[in-house]
């Protein structure tokens, strides 16, 4: 987030929010996937594929398209493999980053009940056992106690 900031200080943007920032951010993308259905069409691609790919990879989709060759429209279509392999470069990070996420937000639940319990019990100890205000309280309960003798 700050370092954000900073780029946009840099820039000479430092009072543009970080939300019209991300707007911006956002409207290029959509662009960026416009532009790329329409060269997806012309190419004989399929052209929401394109725009959904060009939408999670924004300009760089439009690049992949635009230095990827026509397919041919004729008896024999190819299949447009390109799009695969940007789809599973996206999906797989995406479902591994998504299921560690749960992963630990279920043991973060855990870690904060046990927490929980163990200051509620913590908490229950103390009133069974009140701590002595003075540090000296064991000498006083030992029998024959001598400082001289024992001045740990």
């Amino acid at each position: 987030m700050e370092v954000i900031k900073g780029i946009l200080a840099l820039l000479g943007l430092g009072g543009l929010s970080l939300t019209l920032v991300w707007l911006l951010f956002a409207v290029f993308n959509l662009l960026w996937a416009i532009l790329s259905a329409v060269l997806a069409t012309r190419r004989g691609r399929n052209a929401w594929n394109w725009f959904f790919l060009s939408c999670f990879y924004g300009i760089f989709g439009l690049l992949f398209l635009a230095c990827s060759r026509t397919i041919n429209q004729g008896e024999y279509k190819e299949s447009d493999t390109l799009s695969k392999v940007l789809w599973a470069v996206f999906l797989i990070p995406t479902t591994i980053i998504v299921t560690l996420s749960i992963i630990i937000s279920v043991e973060k639940k855990k870690d904060e009940e046990l927490t929980r319990k163990v200051l509620e019990d913590m908490k229950r100890e103390e009133q069974i056992y009140p701590q002595n205000e003075d540090d000296n309280s064991y000498r006083k309960n030992m029998p024959n106690a001598n400082e001289n003798e024992y001045p740990w």
